[in-house]
């Protein structure tokens, strides 16, 4: 069974790219070069429908793997690929064939792109809610009931369906047996799509589990979002609303934190950031972005990160909205003090660096200057730095600062009073290889 599914997905797949004939090299088809693939045996021209290079180059690398471990399975895609004609009655055939391939949890690859389709996750909940499904249409629905049982899938799908997590609570819920094995279905319908739009279906099972494990953690995300973190309104949401635009929405909802991190570093310049505020700004891009820094996850108090969950979104949207808010601030408000007077930023400079510069100089009793500071004057200066007026410093500082990034500034602040109490404290001079708190002059 598995291998009749496998070989019409492919089937399918290729039918839409390309034609398939016998090749005679004496008489070999009049096409472009760029449209035209030999099989490895020589048996078969394929002929492309586009000139695109990727689709090309990925063709040939199939071609040439499936020859090598198995040119009688090759022959027999081929093959089925050959006999496809375009006449009314084939078309018909193909229409049913795509339909019984998609009851078995499968999409054509078209359709499947469409769970990367940009939008906003407000916009996406907004048009869910407006357009539900009607009742009947999930409940009148064929079940396959191999396709959302566990026992019958692949591991990694099985995963996704079965694992602890918002939607499994939802679907306590649901009560109706039926309905219970279509939202399953759905699901492994939904992990299929994702697997076919990012062209895993040929993948090994780690990137399969990784994928599925994804897809599932975007559901959750979405369903959360749907029902406001209602579980009895997210069973409902089940009932009336395709897994596939839920999954989508979570996945709407990561990309519109990857927006508003682009939009933070086009807007304001790097050095208005520190280190850790800078790794979280470039790893919010791509697809599926990850937070892999040890330094990002420090900052938003996290452990570890695997997938994006509701919490780890809230803490993430409120740290990139204190970022804009702080660079904001140094721009218009302290900007100006920092540039001593007019020394521009280097490379992997920092504001907050000056900024802790030019704090230490004023708690010891000198005038505010964010200028480079020689080991000289940090010793000269050092006895009579009063941690009491530095705080009071930042108090002022702080009370300028819209409430929502003050927090963030206090805490920058912070850690910069406990790394330099805890250096003089230790007695030993400092070392401006280690001690990087201050805009040292080397």
């Amino acid at each position: 069974m598995k291998d009749i599914v496998c070989l019409e997905v492919i089937t399918l797949a290729l039918f839409n790219v390309m034609e398939v004939i016998d090749f005679d090299p004496q008489e070999p088809p009049e096409v472009d070069e760029a449209k035209l693939i030999i099989t490895p045996d020589n048996k078969y021209a394929l002929i492309l429908k586009t000139t695109d290079n990727d689709l090309r180059d990925r063709i040939f690398h199939w071609l040439n793997k499936l020859s090598a471990s198995n040119i009688d399975l090759m022959r027999r895609h081929l093959e089925s690929l050959k006999w496809e004609n375009k006449n009314d009655l084939e078309e018909f055939g193909y229409q049913i064939k795509k339909a019984r391939i998609e009851e078995l949890g499968f999409v054509e690859r078209e359709d499947a792109l469409k769970f990367f389709s940009r939008i906003s996750a407000p916009e996406l909940k907004k048009q869910l809610q407006a357009h539900p499904l009607e009742k009947h249409v999930k409940e009148d629905s064929p079940l396959i009931e191999t396709l959302g049982n566990e026992d019958f899938l692949p591991q990694p799908i099985a995963k996704a369906v079965t694992d602890e997590g918002f939607f499994k609570k939802a679907l306590f819920n649901v009560e109706n047996p039926h309905m219970l094995e279509l939202i399953r279905m759905e699901v492994v319908r939904t992990v299929n799509a994702v697997f076919t739009a990012e062209d895993m279906l040929n993948e090994g099972l780690d990137p399969l589990k990784d994928s599925a494990a994804r897809t599932r953690a975007y559901l959750d995300l979405g369903l959360l979002y749907l029902s406001s973190a209602d579980e009895k309104k997210a069973a409902e949401d089940l009932k009336v609303q395709p897994i596939f635009e839920i999954t989508r929405l979570g996945w709407t909802l990561v990309q519109d934190l990857c927006r508003a991190a682009s939009e933070i570093k086009n807007k304001f310049p790097e050095y208005l950031f520190d280190t850790s505020e800078r790794e979280l700004l470039n790893s919010l891009k791509g697809r599926h972005p990850t937070l892999d820094q040890q330094e990002v996850l420090n900052d938003l108090g996290l452990e570890r990160f695997t997938h994006f969950t509701l919490e780890t979104l809230h803490r993430t949207a409120d740290q990139l909205g204190a970022m804009g808010i702080l660079a904001h601030f140094f721009q218009e408000s302290i900007g100006a003090s920092l540039l001593s007077p007019t020394e521009a930023y280097e490379k992997n400079e920092s504001a907050w660096i000056r900024l802790n510069t030019a704090l230490f100089r004023q708690s010891s009793g000198r005038e505010f200057s964010a200028a480079k500071i020689s080991l000289e004057e940090y010793e000269e200066i050092k006895g009579q730095w009063n941690e009491e007026s530095a705080m009071k410093i930042i108090k002022l500082v702080s009370e300028k600062i819209p409430a929502p990034a003050r927090s963030l500034f206090e805490r920058r602040t912070k850690d910069f009073i406990d790394s330099l109490t805890a250096q003089l404290a230790s007695g030993k001079t400092a070392e401006p290889k280690f001690f990087k708190a201050l805009r040292w002059k080397m």
